[in-house]
């Protein structure tokens, strides 16, 4: 199930505690820790420890950033939106088929009620041919609960599943 980027948070920050800068004289490098705070001239910024009076405090955000950080987020591609079915009565009810998981394209089955997640596997061929693969899974469903099942993949892909009451999905 995809992820709610409203309910995700996260704010990275980078701090450097070493840094290099030319030396003012000679031009060579020098290198060394650094301390951010307010300098004598009552701003905020950063000096080495090997630093001069002469040289000029380094900018806290050139120390500290907040860096922006990218991952591939996969998207799903889901099949064409199924109407629930209805459970008749509470109690267990089996859901079971055949899957065709095509190649290397992992598929996911989701198996939900309204407002819980009864059910979630993922299935993977073991060759890129593809397989078959069977699903028999067990619900504990209550009386009058809509059932929703989806199959999430990559590309949409050819399946032969059930549902509850042998319901093609």
């Amino acid at each position: 199930m995809p992820d709610d980027p409203a309910r995700v948070a996260w704010a990275p920050a980078v701090e450097y505690r070493t840094y290099c800068r030319a030396d003012r004289q000679s031009g060579e490098r020098r290198c060394g820790p650094v301390q951010c705070g307010v300098q004598p001239n009552g701003r905020a910024g950063c000096k080495l420890d090997s630093d001069t009076a002469e040289d000029a405090a380094l900018p806290v955000a050139l120390i500290q950033q907040q860096p922006y950080v990218t991952m591939p987020v996969q998207r799903w591609t889901p099949g064409t939106r199924r109407a629930p079915w209805i459970a008749p009565a509470t109690g267990t009810v089996r859901l079971e088929g055949l899957l065709f998981v095509p190649g290397t394209t992992p598929v996911t089955l989701l198996v939900q009620g309204v407002h819980r997640l009864l059910y979630k596997q993922l299935y993977v061929a073991p060759s890129s041919a593809g397989a078959a693969a069977p699903m028999t899974v067990d619900l504990a469903v209550e009386a009058g609960e809509p059932i929703y099942v989806a199959f999430y993949a990559k590309a949409s892909p050819d399946h032969g599943g059930r549902g509850p009451g042998g319901r093609r999905l």
